[in-house]
């Protein structure tokens, strides 16, 4: 219509169909229903720290019933890059299907094809640690953990973290966030920790820079017991 301007138009609209050079938008969220209170955890689908492979290596596909559904590893190569392997699943219990490419960091598991209905576990192929998990008829992998590729920059933009209790008074039990990077040099960083009750929102004015090979966690831990928490964040990955 003659003097509207197209809804579309919208810059992050723009960004998410793809019709700003070089840029993509990037979600980073995770859910555990029994994260710990005796360390920072990122939430993934283990309530556990998170071991990330030392070198590139294969990958063991594991699962836990009969599927046949076709998944997708989404991930970085030993130089930081972009990599990806569909993998059929063999309709076999446990037995172990491995990749033919060596995964240095995996950031994403989604189903293309068919819906698994029992756990589907990778593990590297060298040590058996867990590097991703898709829990039954989700679809895909839910952790806040994010490796940004080579030759790109993602610019966190908002963070919102939510804790649920189970209790007749949600308010009595904090739980805590923080921010861990791991730089390519091996420096680590925890910082931004805070302390909350039931929800966090957190909107930048500016975008959070975070650089090329920097493995981005958002971790929470519990003040006793054990707590659900979920977690939310988004930003734009640009390349350089």
């Amino acid at each position: 219509m003659a003097g509207t301007q197209r809804y579309l138009e919208h810059e992050g609209i723009a960004i998410a169909e793809g019709r700003v050079l070089n840029t993509s938008i990037r979600n980073i969220f995770g859910v555990q229903p029994s994260t710990p209170s005796s360390d920072f955890v990122p939430l993934w689908e283990n309530a556990t720290v998170y071991t990330y492979p030392t070198v590139a290596v294969q990958l063991d596909v594991q699962t836990a019933a009969a599927d046949t559904a076709t998944i997708k590893i989404i991930g970085l190569d030993a130089d930081y890059n972009d990599i990806s392997e569909v993998v059929v699943l063999n309709g076999l219990i446990v037995t172990d299907q491995t990749t033919n490419s060596e995964f240095l960091r995996v950031n994403d598991v989604i189903t293309i094809a068919g819906n698994c209905t029992g756990n589907v576990t990778i593990v590297q192929t060298s040590t058996s640690d867990v590097v991703a998990k898709m829990l039954a008829g989700t679809g895909r992998n839910q952790a806040s953990i994010y490796t940004v590729p080579a030759g790109c920059e993602f610019h966190l933009t908002r963070l919102n973290g939510f804790t649920a209790e189970t209790g007749t008074n949600p308010n009595e039990r904090t739980a805590f966030f923080r921010n861990f990077v791991q730089l390519p040099s091996g420096v680590i960083l925890k910082v931004a920790e805070l302390a909350f009750h039931n929800t966090f929102n957190i909107y930048r004015t500016n975008p959070f820079k975070y650089s090329e090979k920097t493995d981005i966690q958002l971790q929470m831990k519990a003040s006793s017991g054990s707590q659900e928490c979920a977690i939310f964040g988004e930003g734009i990955l640009v390349k350089t």
